[in-house]
């Protein structure tokens, strides 16, 4: 027996003591005759508290010990009396949520609802907390069943899993071919219970798992920024949940073993930068592939992840580590401070233990990418306004053209912030803005060229292309797709601006 309490607490460090008994003799006898010793005196007073059964009792050390013996015996003489490795935590003088409002004559039934409400959340509570018990582990709250499997498994729709090789000393720009590293595992999925809360928060949320501590150690409600990723409207949103397990025990920890201690490396800056790089990486490929299912519109994707919520499975669960859940055969590569997927290498490979897929109907199932960028078309003519289509076309002709240096991608140096209908951000003039500086080459500066209208810049942009291949590849990669973004933030455009200056300069020593 165990005596965890806080008057036993000293400041020279924490007293925990621990307590064996035989079945030999009287348990009851046993007790009274070890806590009656001068240097248990302290743990016995813990018992007389614990003998006053209500509020208005007095301490008393027998009723303690019989209590005590109590719960010994029934661990012996329920179901679990032929484990061995069985315990029983007992719980008393709970204050978990309490005010000032417990009274005297009504503190008994209080403390009763304050220790069901406390039962209740550590039941919601630990399943989330313990990633890997085993399904042979039997943990019951209040005599219910705890089943450890059933949080992540039974809520997250089409739950896939990464495996990535975290380099802790060498940044990942110079040490892509994975050597002396340590293999992370990633979990991706929406999470449909979270979208349906409406008090819930949508956006991409981080959960780190320790191996050495066993748990949860800690969690990021909005890891948009923290992973690199588009952090404005509701891109990466959808209940879209990242669970981070640690299966070989690397990431250092802190004294409390609540947050991940770079500064325990010796190069912990570039261990961090690899690590959530990587993180980044495969939620930034799992989302878009995800998208791309619904024609990349966000409101078809929410809907779809809110009907699965109504079908939810709670029996027959397997814990993460027995299941087989959607994997992906895939190359990726470093793109400035990012790491991105190649798309035409991926593969996926359907998980027979990821319960909710995500599917289209034929009606609105996943098209071409001509019929997609034809009907794109069509919608940015009705509102007058350019889409997205149009660079979808000019990317597909540019893949032909010959370059003389790996060519420069907008799309693959920023975070992507694809806008649905209605979801426009900053003045129509800021978005306007990069495509003429992008045709700015050779044709005077940017207060000449701010007057001329988008279809004349597209004229003269192209004119040059038929001459140029590299221009033409130039003007599809960039030009292109910078005329159909939504930019909100100045900053940003600002940013966006000074990087086709340094790609003009480059044109030209070209």
């Amino acid at each position: 027996m165990g005596v965890v309490a806080q008057s036993l607490q000293r400041e020279e460090g924490p007293y925990l003591p621990s307590f064996t008994f035989s079945s030999s003799s009287s348990l009851k006898d046993q007790m009274v005759k070890k806590f009656s010793k001068n240097k248990h005196l302290n743990v016995k007073r813990c018992i007389e508290q614990y003998g006053a059964a209500s509020h208005s009792s007095d301490p008393d050390f027998l009723i303690g010990v019989e209590r005590l013996c109590r719960h010994a015996n029934s661990i012996g003489s329920n179901t679990f009396a032929e484990n061995s490795y069985v315990f029983l935590l007992v719980l008393d003088k709970v204050h978990h949520h309490q005010t000032n409002e417990y009274v005297q004559d009504q503190w008994d039934a209080q403390q009763k609802k304050t220790v069901k409400d406390l039962l209740k959340e550590l039941e919601v509570g630990l399943p989330k907390t313990y990633l890997h018990i085993p399904n042979n582990f039997d943990f019951t709250i209040g005599g219910k069943n705890v089943d450890f499997a059933k949080y992540w498994t039974a809520r997250l729709v089409e739950l896939s899993s990464f495996t990535v090789n975290i380099n802790k000393r060498i940044p990942f720009q110079q040490n892509f071919e994975h050597q002396d590293t340590f293999a992370l595992r990633i979990f991706v999925g929406f999470d449909t219970v979270r979208v349906t809360e409406p008090s819930a928060g949508k956006e991409a949320s981080l959960y780190v798992y320790s191996r050495q501590s066993g748990r949860l150690i800690t969690q990021y409600d909005d890891a948009r920024t923290l992973l690199k990723l588009s952090a404005g409207g509701t891109m990466f949103c959808q209940g879209l949940t990242i669970i981070i397990d640690d299966i070989g025990g690397h990431l250092p920890l802190n004294p409390t073993k609540e947050q991940i201690a770079f500064g325990e490396e010796d190069r912990g800056e570039i261990f961090k930068d690899n690590l959530f790089a990587w993180i980044g990486c495969m939620v930034h490929f799992y989302y878009n592939h995800q998208l791309d299912k619904f024609g990349k519109k966000k409101t078809a994707l929410t809907k779809k992840v809110c009907e699965l919520s109504d079908n939810l499975q709670t029996r027959g669960l397997k814990s993460l580590d027995s299941s087989s859940f959607t994997t992906y055969q895939l190359t990726s590569k470093p793109i400035g401070q990012n790491i991105r997927v190649d798309k035409s290498s991926v593969k996926e490979k359907p998980g027979k233990d990821t319960l909710y897929r995500l599917k289209t109907s034929k009606s609105s199932g996943t098209k071409s990418s001509r019929s997609t960028a034809a009907s794109a078309t069509s919608a940015s003519t009705t509102n007058g306004r350019k889409r997205k289509a149009t660079n979808i076309e000019l990317q597909q002709l540019s893949d032909d053209i010959p370059r003389r240096k790996k060519p420069v991608s907008y799309r693959e140096t920023e975070t992507d912030e694809e806008e649905e209908d209605g979801e426009l951000g900053g003045r129509d003039d800021d978005r306007k803005q990069p495509a003429r500086r992008a045709t700015q080459n050779g044709r005077g500066n940017a207060n000449d060229s701010t007057d001329q209208s988008m279809s004349e810049n597209t004229k003269t942009t192209e004119e040059q292309a038929a001459s140029d291949p590299y221009t033409k590849a130039y003007y599809m990669d960039l030009c292109g797709d910078l005329t159909q973004r939504r930019l909100k933030d100045k900053a940003k455009i600002k940013e966006l601006k000074k990087k086709i200056k340094q790609l003009e300069k480059q044109m030209k020593g070209e």
